[in-house]
């Protein structure tokens, strides 16, 4: 009787403890297996590395994949917007770059420029009408015309008649400001100043000291043998020597023009330019004007800077009165050349 007490005792302990047993395999019962708010009295703390480990496991085994995505993609929307838009701009910045400027002749574009250069040929009527004037009364002929000897006479005219004439040179500089209006055609308009000096005029200073005084007619009397040689002697001397650089012309242009431009967008720009202009000459007082042609090109720089080389082809009217009344003796023609330095606004 004992004995099968004691059995029935033995096998109830052995069920109870199988029951703990398996109680305490049970993942419902694993408190790591909870959240901490279904467990009084378990730290958050405590379960944060047990939960992260059992994340990660699970994602390992494949168990929570979908879980993982949305993870990823609810980190991704945490981040702020600003830093969003920012890396995709940043993004966009590094693929497409800043957009570059147009360099060249372009549309809409606004050039200013300064210039300056010198004449390569002037003649003409004016420059003509100045070597006779000056071959006729440009030498003090008085004494050996009316006193000299006939060898001394033709000596004195063969002189004057070898003369070459004036040789006529021009500086210039000014200011050109032209708008592009379309893809080939600019127009603007500028000043233009210039000033033209002359060469190889006679030089009888001494002579025309000497004689352009009392001295010339000393008394009532005729002069002496010896004042006459010693005029005559100074009216040769004029036959070679003589004065240059002396300011003729000075003329301020105020001119408009349209130029058209081969290239569009290039650093090397090619142009033609029709240009007229009116003037005022300081020197005479008087009324100028010009008609005339040009080409070049430009070439261009960083940040608008160009530089530009220009030939010129002009027909330049002077006259005391105004131009409409002006003759053709009043006319001379230049070519010219001068360098420009400039910049583009856009």
């Amino acid at each position: 009787m004992f004995k099968y007490a004691f059995a029935i005792i033995s096998l109830v302990l052995i069920t109870q403890t199988q029951a703990v047993l398996s109680q305490d395999k049970d993942p419902k019962r694993d408190p790591t297996s909870l959240s901490p708010d279904r467990v009084p009295g378990y730290s958050s703390e405590s379960t944060s590395s047990d939960s992260n480990i059992s994340k990660e496991s699970a994602t390992e085994d494949g168990v929570s994949s979908s879980d993982s995505k949305n993870d990823s993609s609810s980190k991704s929307n945490n981040i702020p917007d600003g830093s969003q838009s920012n890396s995709s701009s940043s993004s966009n910045n590094s693929i497409s770059g800043p957009e570059s400027k147009k360099n060249g002749f372009v549309k809409g574009s606004n050039y200013i420029e300064l210039k300056g250069g010198a004449s390569l040929f002037i003649d003409g009527p004016v420059v003509d009408n100045l070597s006779k004037t000056l071959r006729t009364n440009g030498f003090d002929t008085f004494f050996t015309y009316n006193y000299g000897t006939d060898a001394q006479k033709a000596l004195l005219y063969s002189g004057t008649q070898n003369y070459k004439g004036v040789d006529v040179v021009g500086t210039k500089f000014g200011f050109l400001y032209e708008k592009a209006y379309s893809d080939h055609w600019g127009f603007g308009g500028g000043l233009d100043y210039r000033e033209y000096r002359v060469n190889n005029v006679p030089q009888n200073d001494l002579s025309r000291t000497s004689i352009a005084s009392t001295y010339r007619f000393p008394g009532a009397a005729s002069p002496s043998q010896e004042e006459l040689a010693q005029f005559i002697g100074y009216e040769f001397a004029g036959l070679s020597s003589f004065a240059n650089s002396l300011v003729s012309n000075r003329i301020l242009f105020l001119e408009v023009n349209a130029s058209y431009h081969f290239f569009t967008e290039s650093v090397f720009d090619p142009y033609l330019r029709p240009v007229i202009g009116l003037g005022y000459d300081t020197t005479t007082k008087g009324y100028a004007g010009k008609v005339g042609g040009a080409a070049g090109f430009r070439y261009f720089f960083d940040y608008g800077i160009y530089v530009a080389l220009e030939t010129s082809a002009d027909v330049v009217y002077v006259a005391q009165d105004k131009i409409i009344t002006s003759k053709a003796k009043d006319r001379f023609y230049e070519v010219s050349y001068s360098f420009s330095l400039g910049k583009k606004f856009n």
